[in-house]
């Protein structure tokens, strides 16, 4: 595999190792490569905020950093700001 080609997921890939220098010489090394999933943890933060009738925003930390495919959530997966509306929680008498 030359460094154009990158796997498309995660698997095994048979691999070629060889030299090209006019001083060495050099038998081909062959073995596999072997990508696996890796592990990602999401933090979500600036979830606790008062009411004020203006749409909020919150804050999406990965680790590691830098993560590419994550974004800050959207209400039910549309770029529309939630309801503005207050929410009142009774507690039984």
């Amino acid at each position: 595999m030359d460094r154009q080609r990158r796997p498309p997921t995660f698997g095994s890939y048979s691999v070629v190792a060889s030299l090209s220098n006019a001083n060495y010489t050099a038998s081909n090394a062959t073995g596999t490569l072997t990508i696996t999933k890796g592990t990602a943890t999401l933090t979500l933060s600036n979830l606790t905020q008062t009411y004020n009738g203006s749409p909020k925003s919150v804050t999406v930390t990965t680790s590691p950093a830098g993560l590419s495919g994550v974004s800050v959530p959207r209400y039910d997966g549309s770029t529309t700001a939630p309801p503005t509306r207050q929410l009142m929680l009774l507690s039984p008498r």
